[in-house]
């Protein structure tokens, strides 16, 4: 999907389009467009957006370390490596 929008621009917000994307990476063209008609899934991502919002994410990319801390936006490479060393010392016992 991101390459779909960000590099042939294509309408990701069309079913058919999001439909076509999917029949490419082997998914069956009418589960999937029955699936995006439908309302499955919609309370559940609406609460886990809400989550996110409230972690401070509201964009791409973003890093949830450790569920502790989260890194949001691009980012230098030295500070992402600072995160994973962070989050590794909060995962060791003791």
């Amino acid at each position: 999907v991101f390459s779909a929008y960000f590099v042939e621009g294509l309408d990701v917000g069309d079913r058919d389009v999001l439909v076509a994307i999917g029949v490419d990476h082997g998914l069956d063209a009418g589960s999937l467009g029955r699936y995006l008609a439908s309302s499955d899934d919609v309370s559940r991502i609406r609460l886990d957006n809400a989550a996110y919002h409230r972690l401070g994410i509201n964009g791409a990319p973003a890093f949830i370390f450790g569920d502790a801390f989260v890194v949001s936006g691009a980012q230098e490479s030295t500070i992402l490596a600072r995160a994973f060393d962070a989050a590794a010392t909060l995962s060791i016992p003791g």
